[in-house]
C-alpha cells in the first residue's frame, strides 16, 4: 500500500492506494486538476512515462507527494 499526498501549494489531501495503480489513474479517480501548474512527484517534475507506470515500480518508496506547483506571474 502506498500513501499519496496530493494537492497544490495551498491545499493537500492524502489517500492510501494499491501499488498497481498508475499516477494517471490516481489523478483521474481523485479529480486532481493538472491544468493549472506543473505536476511533481516528490519535488521532481513528472513525465508521461512516470504517470503511466504503476506506483510500485516508480522507486519512490511507499510515500509519494503528488503536487501541482501553481505558477503565477506577478504584475
Amino acid at each position: 500500500m502506498y500513501n499519496i499526498i496530493y494537492g497544490n501549494n495551498v491545499n493537500r489531501k492524502s489517500d492510501i492506494v494499491d501499488g498497481s495503480m498508475t499516477l494517471a489513474e490516481f489523478i483521474r479517480s481523485h479529480d486532481v486538476d493538472v491544468s493549472k501548474g506543473t505536476t511533481t512527484i516528490n519535488g521532481t517534475v513528472a513525465d508521461v512515462d512516470q504517470l503511466n507506470t504503476p506506483i510500485s515500480e516508480l522507486g519512490f518508496g511507499n510515500k509519494l507527494y503528488l503536487l501541482q506547483v501553481i505558477k503565477a506571474n506577478n504584475a
